[in-house]
């Protein structure tokens, strides 16, 4: 029974730093509810990701917390347009810059009206673009709502 309880406790001592570790270096991990990141991250999955300072591109898949006054959301998407960038689609596929975007991760249509990212937002949308809410549906997010990036 001794041998155990030094198991259990060195078990326990053992998540303890893991979770501290995470937290001093600006890690942290989600639960993905949804499948509008599918194929890419699916439903039900553990993801990782980097808060703090870091730079967003283009492809990077983050997560925002969409702010509804006192109800916070967090969603996790993929950026695909930073601040000036036009966004428009055509034919259900998705144009950054009038060229067309290369998107082998993401499926169904994009449809969404021509727009310019505002200074100090960036444009994301779900990999699964026939069951995602995003950009299309609130606009583009300011950088201050990203928590973090997917690692």
């Amino acid at each position: 029974m001794r041998k155990r309880a030094k198991v259990a406790i060195i078990s326990c001592l053992l998540v303890a730093a893991s979770i501290f570790g995470l937290k001093a270096c600006s890690l942290g991990l989600v639960f993905v509810n949804g499948n509008s990141m599918e194929p890419s991250i699916m439903d039900g999955s553990i993801v990782f990701y980097k808060g703090g300072n870091f730079k967003v591109c283009p492809g990077d898949v983050v997560i925002v917390d969409l702010n509804f006054g006192s109800k916070h959301q967090l969603i996790i998407k993929r950026v695909v347009g930073t601040a000036g960038d036009t966004i428009s689609s055509r034919h259900g596929k998705l144009y950054v810059n009038h060229k067309r975007a290369e998107e082998d991760y993401a499926f169904g249509r994009t449809d969404c009206e021509n727009l310019v990212v505002p200074d100090k937002s960036v444009f994301i949308l779900g990999d699964n673009r026939d069951d995602s809410y995003d950009s299309r549906d609130f606009g583009a997010v300011k950088l201050t709502n990203i928590v973090g990036k997917i690692l």
